[in-house]
């Protein structure tokens, strides 16, 4: 390999190509960015659909390292916008439920790899149904020799024309074998500016060419590589070629001229700044309070059996970890359904949005037959009849887990299934009940899960509400200004907030509505880059109800909750206000289940850590900045590689700490390990450690109601089950030789036999519980202070749900105060009655409203003062 330095290059004439106008320029509007605030890099599973129907032809398709890789046989498609199979509920991100506006995205460009010289076409519909004559198509051509660029004019197609709103996008690729494509990202854009970079060849021979390049390193531009290519060449002493900026996606480039084996100085970078991916947090399309939580004060969680009231043609039932799981069986395999808890009256006209958190093994496919049918329907009763009313189908894909329906925005044509005549629809009657979720048509043995089942209102503003958003690319002084629309279009309405300042996570804004008129109202938001050169304009995907102003609807103070858009970044919220200047040492655990962190409390007061979570699989990018942000040096994964696998572990590693794990072969060894290692922190420290306390393993609420005790106290904290010592529990308590032990937790969830176990091991058992697990918990910070705990500082978590209560209890610890429960819906009278009995210096809710609602927090904040 011979290497021309910059040097040589120049004397011989090859100059660094220029480029003119500014440097800085801004990303062109974009469909995917703006419509869902992520565009299509194929980082997410979101990004396209891998499933038979949306594909056709592909022996192969997957993601993979930012990519998407395809493998047709001879001729094949797939759907970078899916039209949503006929009959079926068009939901989601598919095309019919985010039209897209032919009048501004009017190019199309992608980044693939061709093995060879072939054909293919960008085909669209504007109409939801292929068959029904309303398709176009642009054609376009791979030269095979490796990567290509192509941009597509859409409104130059042939058959129907790119006009009014686009439901479908598909790109077919031809071929008579079998072929493997790569594509590296595509943007469907409004057209952006050209820039014609100038380059010069006066002493050279020969053919140049000008290249462009993304990391500005010429050793890597290989065929198989696609950050670089060619965008032109010339015989000539000079030339110029287009650069397309609309075309490209946010970045940095450079231009190069080469001819043979010379090579100029690089250009001066341009930078395409990337456009604010806007995400609209609150309101959104699944809504705000909950049926199951606000008058049941039950959510449909599947934390228990008495989540469903009926589960027919299913077999291997199991409630494990907050998951429902079944499996097909008779006597009709092909009709597996379950029926929800209601009062006998859902309330239609207000709650109306279902959202199903499902999934399920083997492939996807909708045939009647074995391993077919893989779609739901949303089921109920009407009135006093027992005709049943069915949506059309809800098509469950193998790569997509979450389903909205909102039942109350369409019509019964579009709603309701057509082949059982006309239907009213939903909220047709005086009382809707028996609402069933209807899991697949498979004839065979399916397995499957639920994970939760939501029915929503509308979110709400009773006088004031808190819009809520995240930037997915942020970027340290992006501002956003937000508008209130009556509708969906046109991006028209009055301004909520102007210019505003946004965080990297969670931003909240105050919105003040007494002075519109009661109605609904779409959020949007411009939001505008650092650079002031890339500006998007994004919607809520659902609406927000503007009310009456209600005196016992009075919005919660600013500034109450720490929390953010899911359990992983309510946990790093907790950490930041616990640990303003670092810590030496962070406990992570998965955010999926509870059983190994149940125990973490002492362990994180010993070593004044915090407690993160983090998915089993991959370290989340909000716990990993955490990480670094607090410095930390050590790690302790809590559980084994089960919880938390090998992978996290050494992506944890990569950023610098220590990485050590606290695990045993179940949760009651898990959390002996835990309680030894915070015994032995203690005893580092020189600290006297109390006797244990000891809590139910198989749930986790009176365990999280232990944790103020447990840490001001000193006192390790173990795992019983409701019948017996497991043998973990034992050894240590043999270890331990206490004197005593505390059973947090009622009378109900213990047996006798257990109270005599623990007798046999101590010398003495107390009992510590409540009516519930929330006068337990206070009963627990009342102890809690006595041992010296801050009686004025308070932090309140959601007694219905483990995962914020896990990151809140140690945090509560840090701040000097303790950790108190409430359930999601309503403000618990134990709770308010600590809280009332003495001014608060600090009160916290942990986690959002679907966590603990407005209404709840309020009546807090009003016992606080």
């Amino acid at each position: 390999t011979t290497t021309v330095t910059a040097g040589s290059a120049l004397a011989q004439g090859l100059g660094a190509p220029t480029v003119p106008g500014s440097l800085l320029r801004g990303e062109s509007a974009d469909y995917a960015t703006q419509t869902f605030g992520d565009p299509w890099d194929y980082d997410n599973a979101l990004d396209v659909h891998t499933d038979e129907g949306p594909v056709i032809n592909a022996t192969a398709i997957g993601l993979r390292d930012g990519r998407l890789e395809v493998t047709f046989d001879r001729t094949g498609h797939f759907h970078q916008v899916w039209g949503g199979w006929p009959g079926g509920l068009r939901i989601g991100r598919d095309g019919p439920a985010n039209p897209i506006d032919a009048s501004r995205f009017t190019r199309m460009s992608f980044h693939v790899h061709s093995p060879v010289q072939t054909v293919g076409a960008v085909s669209y519909q504007t109409c939801p149904d292929v068959d029904a004559g309303c398709t176009g198509s642009v054609p376009f051509v791979l030269s095979g020799e490796g990567w290509d660029v192509i941009t597509l004019d859409m409104t130059q197609g042939e058959g129907n024309p790119w006009a009014g709103d686009i439901q479908a996008i598909a790109i077919t690729i031809g071929g008579s074998d079998t072929r493997t494509f790569a594509f590296d990202w595509m943007r469907l854009h409004e057209p952006g500016d050209v820039v014609n970079v100038s380059w010069t060849n006066p002493a050279l021979t020969g053919e140049s060419e000008l290249r462009w390049d993304s990391d500005a390193d010429s050793t890597n531009n290989t065929p198989d590589r696609p950050g670089w290519g060619v965008l032109g060449t010339t015989s000539a002493v000079g030339d110029s070629a287009p650069f397309d900026l609309g075309a490209f996606p946010p970045g940095s480039y450079r231009f190069q001229a080469v001819n043979g084996s010379a090579r100029s100085a690089w250009s001066a970078p341009l930078v395409i700044e990337a456009a604010p991916r806007i995400v609209i947090d609150n309101p959104d399309i699944t809504g705000g309070e909950d049926y199951a939580t606000a008058v049941l004060g039950d959510p449909w969680d599947f934390s228990d059996p008495g989540d469903v009231t009926e589960i027919r043609n299913v077999t291997d039932i199991a409630f494990a970890d907050g998951v429902l799981h079944g499996t097909n069986s008779g006597p009709d395999h092909g009709n597996p359904f379950i029926v929800l808890p209601d009062t006998g009256d859902l309330q239609a006209g207000r709650y109306h949005r279902f959202t199903i958190t499902t999934s399920f093994e083997g492939d996807f496919s909708l045939d009647v037959v074995a391993g077919g049918g893989m779609h739901g329907r949303i089921s109920w009763l009407q009135d006093d009849g027992t005709e049943l009313h069915q949506t059309a189908e809800v098509v469950t894909y193998s790569d997509r887990s979450t389903y909205t329906v909102p039942l109350g925005d369409a019509g019964p044509v579009e709603l309701m299934e057509e082949d059982l005549g006309p239907q009213p629809g939903w909220n047709s009657g005086t009382a809707t009940r028996g609402l069933r979720w209807d899991v697949n048509e498979d004839l065979g043995a399916r397995r499957w899960r639920i994970d939760e089942i939501r029915l929503a209102a509308d979110d709400e503003s009773y006088g004031a509400v808190d819009v809520q958003w995240h930037d997915e690319a942020h970027q340290p002084g992006t501002t956003v200004t937000f508008h209130a629309d009556t509708d969906r279009e046109g991006f028209t309405g009055p301004v909520i907030a102007a210019d505003l300042v946004q965080t990297d996570g969670a931003n909240s804004v105050r919105w003040d509505t007494t002075g519109l008129a009661p109605g609904e109202y779409w959020v949007w938001a411009q939001a505008t880059s650092p650079g002031g050169v890339s500006t998007t304009r994004t919607y809520a995907t659902g609406p927000l109800q503007v009310r009456t102003p209600d005196p016992s609807k009075v919005p919660e103070p600013d500034g109450l909750r720490l929390f953010g858009p899911g359990r992983v970044e309510t946990a790093v919220a907790l950490a930041r206000e616990a640990f303003p200047s670092g810590a030496d040492v962070a406990l992570v655990a998965t955010a999926g289940s509870f059983p190994d962190a149940l125990a973490a409390a002492p362990l994180a007061a010993a070593l004044d850590a915090p407690v993160l979570l983090t998915g089993a699989d991959a370290l989340h990018a909000a716990t990993a900045d955490e990480l670094r942000r607090l410095g930390v040096e050590r790690v302790v994964l809590l559980g084994g590689t089960a919880a938390l696998s090998e992978a996290v572990a050494a992506q944890v590693a990569a950023i610098g700490p220590d990485v050590v794990r606290s695990a045993g072969p179940d949760r009651f060894a898990t959390a002996a390990a835990t309680a030894r290692m915070a015994i032995d922190a203690w005893a580092d420290r020189g600290v006297a450690v109390g006797d244990p306390l000891v809590a139910l393993g198989s749930t986790f609420t009176d365990a999280l109601a232990a944790a103020s005790l447990a840490g001001h106290a000193r006192r390790p904290l173990l795992l019983t089950s409701h019948d017996r010592l497991p043998a973990p529990t034992a050894q240590l308590l043999a270890e331990l030789d206490a004197g005593s032990a505390t059973l947090v937790g009622g009378t109900g969830v213990v047996t006798d036999g257990l109270v005599a176990a623990l007798d046999e091991r101590v010398g003495t058992v107390r009992r510590l519980a409540g009516a519930d697990h929330v006068e337990t918990a206070q009963l627990v910070a009342r102890e809690a202070v006595a041992a010296g705990a801050d009686r004025d500082v308070v932090v309140v978590a959601s007694g219905d749900a483990f995962p914020d209560a896990l990151a809140a209890g140690p945090a509560a610890i840090a701040l000097g105060g303790v950790l108190l429960l409430t359930p999601a819906s309503h403000a618990a009278a134990p709770t308010v009655d600590f809280i009332a009995e003495a001014p608060l210096s600090r009160l916290h809710i942990a986690g959002g409203t679907a966590a603990v609602s407005s209404a709840a927090a309020t009546a807090l904040a009003d016992a606080a003062g």
